[in-house]
């Protein structure tokens, strides 16, 4: 029998070849301003829409300050942005609290 850790999603191991779906729950590390980067890897986002484009994910931050997602805070994302992600919000706030205490 295999060992699954707490922050390991079972959807993720899945459908890891088809990535991130609307409406997912992401971690993301943003390639933007410091502030940004650390705002995105700290903070779970919901994704509402996806694009054809290089920046296909736009995310949606409930409690995004307005100075760093000034467009009713939502933020397009690439895949390699993204470093978590599960259709279950208990999933991420799982991965944060392990990323917290270095588990």
């Amino acid at each position: 029998m295999k060992y699954i850790k707490k922050f390991e999603s079972i959807e993720d191991r899945l459908r890891p070849e088809t990535g991130p779906q609307i409406g997912d729950y992401v971690i993301c590390a943003d390639v933007g301003s410091d502030a940004q980067r650390n705002f995105t890897s700290n903070n779970i986002g919901k994704i509402i829409d996806i694009t054809q484009s290089s920046f296909p994910y736009n995310i949606y931050y409930e409690n995004a300050p307005v100075n760093l997602f000034p467009r009713n805070n939502n933020r397009v994302m690439g895949r390699g942005e993204i470093i978590y992600f599960s259709p279950n919000i208990e999933d991420c706030e799982t991965y944060l609290s392990a990323k917290k205490y270095n588990l």
